[in-house]
């Protein structure tokens, strides 16, 4: 039977199955290999080869770097289970130790090993206390530096280590890496770049301040026609449609790859990993969610720039490369299959579902707000205060007081006595301008212009009698920036635990 390249895909590439991402092994080399090297950090989305960039290039060659440079290379991929949390802080630099350590004992370094015994037995202590700990990883790789050697330190998954270190630790990596006595390079891959990880996890180091960055996208059309090669015999037609459905994204080519090889159809072999290819986009998502940046692709999809950075489009649009510019000039997704997933989260989030809760959620707030203002154990005195509020117009202040008391006469019991029952989105800006400072500024995101236009386009443009009886008059693009508008309110109400 013919071997099949894409048999084991998920985990890393290597050999011969890895092909493309010429620059960035460039520009890996010219940090890592001239006079001056550096720390250097490799971002990017899941399974976009990362891992296996830093394999190819570095660990993968290990013993040829070490044979004509005289280089070590290390790998350690942290971890974040329940029980190494507790240990991981040490066993970052620990393992980076005993991998040199050993490395140097079978290359026969006998009289470099004898310098560095007292050092290594002392770092193995587990307890010594840290300054201890701190000093004498310094001076073991002082010997190393001394007999020129250079180590460089590869750390997968280095995300987690927003969950596993601190500051501590930070400035230690920073100091094995920074000052010429003792330095090594660190080569780590994730999801953001070292600044916005370390100072997610509160770190006061400028340890990210050593760090050139690696962005790496889904392969050009270039690469992915080399990924294709790999099968003999594939036509240009079906390269060609594979790259229109996945984008060039390097591991859910391989997913089709895999059952192209003797289906020798795009479309079942699509069809068949459909499964597989749906839990990446969720996977992916989950993971846009923690970094704060899935409902800012949202936005972007539908034009809707509003509350998203600059630093948040960059990172969408040119570290990721989820978008691509086309003919016309317009950002749309990367391939096809993004483009269905971002309408299908659409379809999952529409306006008409998600006001009730947004509206729900603002209502809450300004009931908030009045409380810590007048307190809530006679509600029948907000009617007096809020009459006597600047921007509060006589006519709409006398609809809501007679509304409440038709529905106190009507329902008794049931009814609400709290007037901001009565407000309609042509209300809450008032009140949001009134109380945005002491109370509502801790609750939302962005600022009070922000929500005043927001709250203004709602009101104007989607609820308004015209479209509550004629809702197709509402452009898809009106109604996806309402449906986001009304995401961001529940879950700032949600997250002030009101």
């Amino acid at each position: 039977m013919e071997k099949n390249p894409f048999a084991s895909v998920g985990s890393i590439v290597q050999g011969s199955s890895f092909v493309g991402r010429t620059n960035e092994i460039r520009d890996l080399e010219e940090r890592l290999m001239g006079s001056e090297f550096g720390n250097l950090a490799i971002v990017g989305i899941p399974k976009v080869g990362k891992s296996s960039l830093m394999q190819e290039a570095l660990y993968g060659r290990s013993e040829q770097l070490w044979e004509n440079r005289r280089f070590i290379v290390v790998w350690y991929t942290l971890k974040t289970s329940v029980d190494s949390i507790k240990t991981e802080k040490r066993n970052i630099f620990l393992r980076l130790v005993s991998d040199v350590y050993h490395f140097l004992k079978q290359k026969k370094e006998l009289e470099l090993i004898e310098s560095l015994d007292e050092y290594y037995e002392i770092i193995k202590d587990s307890s010594i206390v840290w300054t201890e700990f701190e000093q004498n990883i310094l001076y073991f790789f002082e010997e190393i530096v001394y007999s020129k050697i250079r180590v460089i330190y590869c750390i997968d998954e280095f995300d987690y280590s927003k969950e596993v270190l601190g500051e501590s630790e930070y400035q230690l990596l920073r100091e094995i890496s920074y000052r010429n006595s003792n330095k090594i390079a660190i080569v780590t891959t994730s999801r953001r770049s070292i600044y916005d990880i370390e100072h997610y996890s509160g770190g006061g180091s400028n340890f990210y301040g050593t760090f050139e960055n690696i962005y790496l996208k889904p392969f050009s059309k270039e690469e992915h026609l080399l990924q294709c090669d790999l099968v003999p015999g594939m036509p240009s037609l079906d390269v060609y449609e594979l790259y229109n459905i996945h984008g060039g994204h390097p591991y859910l080519n391989a997913l089709i790859l895999k059952l192209y090889m003797t289906s020798k159809s795009i479309s079942d072999s699509n069809y068949k990993a459909n499964q597989d290819i749906l839990l990446y986009y969720r996977d992916l998502f989950y993971v846009l969610e923690k970094d704060d940046l899935a409902d800012k692709v949202d936005k972007l999809y539908c034009g809707f720039n509003d509350g998203v950075t600059e630093a948040q489009e960059d990172y969408i649009y040119n570290c990721y490369g989820l978008f691509k510019e086309d003919s016309n000039g317009y950002m749309t997704p990367y391939c096809t299959t993004f483009d269905n997933v971002l309408r299908q989260r659409y379809r999952e989030n529409p306006f008409r579902l998600t006001w009730p809760e947004a509206e729900r959620a603002i209502r809450k707030s300004i009931t908030y707000a009045m409380t810590e203002e007048y307190g809530d154990e006679d509600l029948s005195l907000w009617v007096d205060e809020i009459c006597d509020f600047p921007k509060v117009n006589r006519k709409r202040f006398n609809e809501w007081k007679d509304q409440m008391d038709r529905e106190i006469r009507l329902y008794r019991g049931r009814a609400s006595h709290n007037i901001i029952d009565q407000l309609y989105p042509t209300d809450y800006a008032v009140f949001f301008e009134y109380f945005w400072g002491k109370y509502l500024s801790a609750i939302y995101k962005h600022t009070l212009a922000y929500w005043t236009e927001n709250l203004k386009f709602i009101a104007d443009r989607v609820r308004n009698p015209e479209m509550h009886s004629r809702k197709n008059l509402l452009l898809p693009e009106s109604q996806q920036r309402a449906t986001l508008i009304c995401q961001e309110i529940i879950e700032c109400v949600r997250a002030a635990k009101i």
